[in-house]
């Protein structure tokens, strides 16, 4: 795990918090403000695999684990930077 993802492209301008990213700019996820943060993970510098898995044993599909700072999850659903 990178603390940061994979480049992406905007594939058009849009506004994300009042300010204009340009079409074609590179951008890039922080994957360290998602995984590291106290108030979803309580304890995050602490190894715990538990964390990751269900009373039934299976991985828990969990808010946090989605890419959805890759893009749209469904048809239904706004990336998070349309939302945010």
């Amino acid at each position: 795990m990178t603390p940061t993802g994979i480049p992406h492209a905007t594939p058009e301008d849009l506004v994300f918090r009042g300010y204009t990213i340009p079409a074609s700019a590179l951008v890039m996820a922080d994957f360290d403000s998602v995984f590291m943060d106290p108030e979803i993970w309580t304890d995050p510098e602490v190894f715990r695999p538990d964390r990751f898995i269900d009373e039934k044993g299976n991985i828990e599909n969990r808010e946090e684990f989605l890419a959805f700072f890759t893009g749209k999850n469904d048809k239904d659903k706004m990336s998070v930077s349309q939302a945010a």
